[in-house]
């Protein structure tokens, strides 16, 4: 394995990942974005659970 250094580490390949990410990289930081998918997609995650207040 190897070591490597960043600014920030950013889980999760989401709206809010890659955007976050985007905006650090064009800002000079080092970041690293790590992803549990193989697929790249980005979007809406369909592997976590939804919660729905009761009526």
């Amino acid at each position: 394995m190897r070591e490597i250094k960043v600014d920030l580490a950013v889980i999760g390949f989401g709206k809010g990942g890659k955007t976050l990410v985007g905006a650090l990289a064009k800002a000079g930081k080092r970041v690293v974005l790590i992803e549990q998918s193989d697929q790249m997609y980005g979007g809406t995650c369909t592997t976590s659970p939804v919660f729905r207040p009761r009526p």
